[in-house]
């Protein structure tokens, strides 16, 4: 008798243990990183983002696309920094001590872009994003996965690190 009850015990528990592990486990789901690029929320998937830095001091670059805010030294490294507010036709309101470079890399590329400010991490649901607005065109248009239903554009960083159009090659 005792045998029976601790084998449905067991059986209990692993039937437990795996609807609490499906729950925490979703293949559906991105963990994204969430920014500011006044006035709209934006995200990109934290696998892509390296670090996240205070912009102290940025070194202009002449004769740059508008895009291109300029460089900065990270670790001995030089990186690109770029204005993603110029990308998606924001309007610019300058520079504070709050803006924070956020460093994004995959395997071939790396480069800063620079936010107002921070969120925080949160969990996207794949199926629960809408495509990109038709608002969007041409190259911002390329770098939006879709748009949740409380209005965070979720920004494809891959995409953007294997771009032609952010490379400068002059």
């Amino acid at each position: 008798m005792i045998v029976n009850e601790q084998e449905t015990l067991n059986e209990r528990a692993r039937v437990v243990a795996h609807k609490k592990k499906a729950t925490l486990v979703d293949d559906d789901s991105v963990e994204v990183v969430e920014f500011i690029l006044h006035p709209e929320h934006y995200a990109i998937e934290g696998k892509y983002i390296r670090e996240v830095l205070s912009l102290n001091e940025i070194t202009t670059i002449p004769g740059t696309p508008d895009f291109v805010m300029g460089v900065i030294n990270f670790r001995g490294t030089i990186l690109s920094i770029v204005n993603l507010k110029v990308i998606f036709g924001l309007t610019e309101k300058g520079l504070t001590e709050l803006n924070k470079v956020i460093i994004l890399r995959n395997d071939t590329m790396e480069f800063g872009i620079v936010a107002d400010g921070l969120v925080g991490n949160k969990s996207i649901l794949f199926k629960t994003l809408s495509d990109a607005p038709l608002t969007l065109s041409g190259t911002s248009a390329n770098f939006v996965s879709g748009i949740t239903a409380e209005g965070l554009i979720i920004l494809d960083a891959n995409r953007m690190l294997n771009s032609n159009q952010l490379i400068i090659d002059q």
